[in-house]
């Protein structure tokens, strides 16, 4: 996909006409289910789906909503792998982008990115996963809806170095890794005391999604947005504190927040369990207090369920605060008596009692993020 020797995204501009692009239309109106929850997934041919009902339940979905739409546009989008590095320890992350056809030109029969000196820019919108893992075929759907409705590129992110789409499968290594993403760094002071440096990692994460999206040339690095789902809530979260220059949009679906704040940590006694004692002044933290945000007016959007059982009233409270105290304007969207993943019409048919899908939440959310998405790119 580039010049690295890995095929992951390095320091120069990324090549789109070196991705292996297909229709977006074809995953959509695939007849073959049974590969969207292959047994064993590779590189090439990921696991996108838990299983047949979950496939077929979002395929449908992802169909009806363009069979109603009137207002998103007909151009097709493509998708492309999108393998890129984490900036702290050079793991592949597997991404996904979705693009407007539009920035591909046709050039003697081959897909040729446009002239270096006519390079049309778009706004780009980077996706967060749920704990399903970023190999997730709801996750394909929403970004080629947004591509449609805003004439952008979508990056579906990758938090776990999940490639093949381990994380339908092995819960136990997800667990560990998310114990892991989540993990503050504290940093001895020359003073003796000690400092919470945030959670590094999953900055990490953050910084590697913005710099391999930031490095395609046709992606306006001024005008970029986050939407995160479930787990995707907290690099939401994270977002907000970050304040990277040219993120104007956040929002965050039944976000899963777990509350706890740098400032509770240091006043306890007890140890920080997993949290690396370390100078950070070298790692990820570097490139945050870089990134400044420059921009008067980005927003934030909270949508939760209040009888989410995943998420505490205290644990969403903190989260809040933290919103409120950083430069986004906040509004949040609390749906009476919506339980876990009501975003997704799977959740209709899941037997898990904790999750069930809203048609009245999901459509009030997604409305609402795409007149914050208008509004932020249009500025």
């Amino acid at each position: 996909m580039d010049d690295t020797d890995d095929d992951t995204t390095g320091c120069s501009s990324t090549k789109l006409g070196n991705l292996n692009w297909r229709p977006m239309r074809e995953l959509r109106e695939t007849t073959d289910i049974d590969s969207l929850y292959r047994s064993d997934p590779t590189r090439d041919s990921p696991r996108l789906a838990k299983n047949e009902a979950y496939a077929k339940s979002v395929i449908n979905s992802w169909n009806d909503q363009l069979g109603k739409s009137s207002s998103s546009s007909p151009i097709e989008n493509l998708g492309a792998p999108f393998v890129y590095k984490r900036n702290d320890d050079g793991k592949p992350l597997g991404g996904y982008l979705v693009i407007p056809s539009t920035l591909i030109q046709k050039s003697k029969g081959e897909e040729t990115v446009k002239s270096d000196n006519n390079t049309e820019t778009v706004p780009a919108i980077i996706l967060f996963h749920t704990g399903a893992g970023p190999q997730d075929i709801f996750l394909y759907w929403q970004a080629d809806i947004l591509a449609r409705e805003l004439g952008c590129a979508v990056l579906i992110a990758d938090l776990l170095s999940d490639l093949e789409g381990w994380t339908w499968t092995d819960r136990e290594r997800y667990a560990h890794e998310r114990t892991r993403l989540l993990e503050y760094g504290v940093r001895q002071e020359n003073n003796g005391s000690t400092s919470i440096m945030g959670r590094w990692k999953l900055q990490a994460a953050i910084n590697s999604a913005l710099d391999a999206l930031q490095n395609i040339q046709q992606v306006d690095e001024g005008r970029i947005a986050a939407l995160g789902w479930c787990f995707g809530g907290q690099p939401i979260l994270e977002l907000s504190r970050m304040n990277c220059t040219g993120v104007l949009g956040l929002a965050s679906y039944h976000g899963v927040f777990d509350g706890n704040e740098p400032s509770s940590l240091l006043s306890t006694d007890l140890p920080i369990s997993g949290v690396k004692q370390k100078d950070m002044r070298n790692e990820s933290q570097a490139k945050v207090v870089d990134r400044k945000q420059n921009h008067p007016h980005p927003r934030a959007l909270i949508c939760n369920g209040n009888a989410d059982p995943f998420v505490k009233p205290e644990d969403f409270q903190v989260a809040l605060d933290s919103f409120e105290q950083s430069a986004f304007a906040l509004q949040v969207l609390s749906f009476e008596g919506t339980l876990h993943g009501f975003t997704n019409p799977y959740q209709d048919i899941n037997p898990d009692e904790n999750f069930a899908y809203s048609e009245e939440a999901a459509t009030k959310s997604w409305d609402s993020t795409i007149g914050l998405l208008h509004d932020v790119f249009s500025q």
